[in-house]
């Protein structure tokens, strides 16, 4: 409202009736009654074009810094979905689930066998304490297990599977080669609830590769003692890499990794000459859980929020030049539709 206007179109309008009444008085003619007329007429519409109703300055600042504050509150707390995650850890001991979809986890590579053990399949232990060498090793898809690697022994213990018949099978080669005769081949499938070892030489390209959907850095222990099996820090050395926020985590030997709801997720894990477990895939859950800490839901999430995204994604630029148009569209609109600043 221009308060300096108003007040001379105020003035003027007095000014105008006082001749108004004169006229009348001295007898008006009709010409000169209708112009006074339409000077009152065109005083009244230019008080009422800059006379606004009583506002709050304060009300549309605020309403917008309430929707921005709302917006980073939400954006806080929404994670995004599944993004990427890539792990590349030395490690003593872990644990993994084999997508369901898929040919598995497996390796093809000989291992010449100085001992195997068995424990929870009488049949498996006769069959494998006369190798000479196992030719491949393929964890089904479903199979949960955990790996332990023991200087030149693999450790193995099945747990109960995500599906029906999920084992893991060992291809076992029996006696050797000579003049006339070739080595015996015999499969054997392990199912959940054995443990089994493999000691011997593993070739230096001796590796294990295949698809996941869950995957624990960490050792677990079973103690009934305590009501259960806790687990502890088996990661050695290792990075954490979330490429969609440009995040990289250095974990250290205190650390326990979970990653869960895995999609397109790959594993490719190498013995020699000590354990390395590498990882790629879109992860719906991780969290990192530190070493006092004994149950995996304890730990701090790792999933970024879009809040994280959006300030070291460089797509915020440009999402800001966005938002500062929209603000003032709307601001214009606003000041078009009446609001009128004191």
């Amino acid at each position: 409202m221009n308060t300096g206007l108003i007040g001379l179109l105020t003035a003027k309008k007095i000014l105008l009736k006082q001749e108004l009444e004169a006229v009348l008085e001295r007898g008006a003619d009709a010409r000169s009654l209708r112009e006074l007329e339409r000077a009152l007429q065109s005083i009244d519409a230019l008080e009422k074009l800059n006379s606004a109703p009583p506002q709050t300055p304060w009300i549309v600042p605020v309403f917008v810094l309430a929707i921005s504050i709302s917006v980073i509150g939400l954006a806080a707390t929404i994670h995004i979905n599944q993004p990427q995650m890539q792990v590349d850890v030395r490690t003593r001991s872990f644990a993994l689930t084999v997508a369901r979809k898929g040919s598995g986890l497996v390796s093809d590579k000989h291992i010449r066998v100085r001992s195997v053990y068995v424990v929870g399949d009488g049949n498996a232990e006769k069959v494998l304490a006369r190798a000479n060498s196992i030719s491949a090793i393929k964890f089904l898809p479903g199979a949960a297990a955990i790996l332990e690697q023991a200087k030149d022994c693999l450790n193995v213990q099945l747990l109960p599977p995500t599906i029906a018949a999920a084992g893991v099978v060992i291809t076992a080669v029996m006696g050797t080669a000579s003049m006339g005769t070739l080595p015996s081949v015999e499969k054997v499938t392990l199912q959940g609830g054995t443990h089994f070892s493999i000691c011997g030489e593993f070739e230096p390209d001796f590796f294990l590769v295949g698809a996941v959907e869950k995957l624990e850095l960490s050792r677990t222990l079973t103690r009934e003692v305590i009501d259960g099996k806790i687990h502890i820090a088996s990661i050695q050395s290792g990075t954490l890499r979330i490429p969609v926020v440009s995040k990289s985590i250095e974990l250290k030997d205190t650390d326990q990794l979970f990653l869960t709801d895995i999609a397109k997720g790959w594993v490719f894990v190498k013995l020699v000459p000590e354990m390395r477990v590498s990882f790629a895939g879109d992860v719906g859950m991780a969290r990192s859980v530190d070493l006092v800490k004994d149950r995996p839901g304890d730990g701090a999430g790792l999933v970024p929020t879009l809040l994280e995204w959006a300030t070291k994604s460089s797509f915020i630029a440009g999402m800001f030049g966005i938002l500062t148009g929209l603000i003032g569209m709307i601001w214009s609109s606003i000041k078009y539709f009446g609001y009128r600043s004191p």
